[in-house]
């Protein structure tokens, strides 16, 4: 919740993560806490903002 009150804050849609990906989200993270590698979490992040954005602008349509 915390990411998506960021994501907002910055003029971006919430993302929402899926009960599907959610463990690729959860490695994402670790590799970022563990290895100082933030390119995962922010491609994950990047690509569900992809689906928002195209999702919101299907419903302006």
């Amino acid at each position: 919740m915390i990411m998506n009150l960021e994501l907002v804050r910055c003029g971006y849609l919430p993302v929402i993560i899926e009960v599907e990906a959610r463990q690729d989200y959860y490695d994402a993270l670790d590799v970022a806490g563990v290895k100082a590698d933030f390119s995962k979490i922010i491609n994950y992040v990047k690509e569900r903002e992809v689906r928002a954005l195209e999702t919101y602008l299907g419903y302006m349509s």
